[in-house]
């Protein structure tokens, strides 16, 4: 480690330790280090973030009201606070809209602020980090809910072969939510404790209540259903779902598209939020997306989305715009071999021109688990 008056030292993922056979027993850190002043330019401006979004939330409660943290060369720590008005367009013609009027949410942001991070010698203090308040409008897709939002762009011109037998490499590949068809992309193999087992992440809007009496997700190539949903949780922001498979079998990879093994990647674990901050969103290094849809993309994060009302919770948001049927793909980077790739997250929504994704970090607090 260098002085720690230069910088500061984080965890940015989380090694597995397994035993003979394979097995996960435990978990170790892997640390890196950031340059002290650029750490606390991120993470005031992340504590701004989180102010705003404390004052959005008590004055207006909405939904319709997002606050982000984005790169800026113009604010003094490199970010700005954006408060998104959104306006959505719903199936029947109508509208949703925050209940307040944009003048109203205007007069109550403050323009700029400041935020402390740190304690005794190590506190450090950032003034006049900008807030923006910009207007933007979606396409509610029908019988979607709150979950998902039309893409722009043509998604079905030239579908990719995602459809693979998931029970042996599931990663990116397709899964049905619904029996009656429906699909989603299967996020990644986890590792849970209670379970002693790996399931399968995916988001929660594309699978059934774990009451229900018969199974609800499968693969599409075949006939028979081939798992089921063990937890769920579908309560906006929070929206993902814990699988279990009947494979034995099941790799922990991530699938390429075709039938190429030398772009599979072992799944190795997921990063912590400290890193998507520090490295992918600060130094816009590019990352993968991958749902069955669009097939896999090469992306950078350009915003995070810290709720302070949900403890443990984030988003990043990707400069990238996914399709139906991609909800539960992920976003992850390989390593310097070309042979593992580390998850950052889970793809949960679409938005025009971009795609807000739930972080490892927040999936792995939700379950007694890990990606691997």
């Amino acid at each position: 480690m260098g002085n720690p008056r230069n910088e500061v030292s984080y965890v940015s993922r989380m090694e597995v330790v397994e035993d003979d056979d394979g097995t996960p027993i435990a978990r170790e850190p892997v640390y890196k280090t950031c340059p002290r002043d650029i750490w606390v330019d991120i993470k005031t401006s992340v504590a701004a973030q989180n102010q705003v979004s404390q004052i959005v939330n008590r004055r207006f409660n909405s939904d319709n009201l997002e606050v982000t943290m984005a790169k800026n060369r113009n604010s003094p720590t490199g970010y700005v606070i954006n408060v998104e008005y959104c306006v959505t367009n719903l199936p029947d013609g109508s509208t949703e809209e925050p209940q307040a009027s944009f003048e109203t949410v205007q007069d109550t942001l403050p323009s700029t602020v400041g935020a402390t991070v740190g304690q005794d010698q190590w506190r450090a203090s950032r003034d006049s980090i900008p807030v923006h308040l910009n207007r933007s409008r979606k396409e509610q897709l029908q019988g979607s809910g709150d979950a998902e939002y039309a893409p722009s762009n043509d998604c079905d011109s030239n579908p990719v072969n995602y459809s693979h037998d998931w029970s042996n490499i599931p990663a990116g590949c397709a899964l049905t939510g619904y029996p009656a068809g429906g699909s989603a992309t299967a996020n990644g193999t986890f590792w849970h404790w209670d379970y002693s087992e790996y399931c399968l992440i995916t988001v929660g809007h594309t699978v059934k209540d774990p009451d229900s009496t018969y199974a609800t997700w499968g693969n599409p190539d075949k006939s028979s259903i081939d798992g089921y949903v063990l937890d769920k949780v579908e309560e906006l922001p929070r929206d993902y779902a814990l699988l279990r498979t009947h494979d034995g079998d099941t790799q922990q990879r991530i699938r390429s598209g075709g039938n190429n093994p030398t772009t599979d990647f072992d799944v190795l674990g997921g990063v912590t939020d400290d890193e998507i901050q520090t490295e992918y969103l600060e130094n816009q290094s590019q990352i993968k997306l991958q749902g069955h849809t669009s097939g896999r993309l090469s992306t950078f994060a350009v915003e995070w989305e810290g709720l302070p009302s949900e403890t443990g919770f984030s988003r990043v948001i990707v400069d990238e715009e996914v399709c139906t049927g991609d909800s539960g793909g992920l976003i992850f980077d390989e390593t310097d071999d070309g042979i593992g790739a580390n998850i950052l997250g889970m793809i949960a929504r679409d938005d025009v021109g971009q795609t807000r994704c739930i972080t490892a970090e927040s999936i792995e607090n939700a379950y007694n688990g890990f990606y691997h």
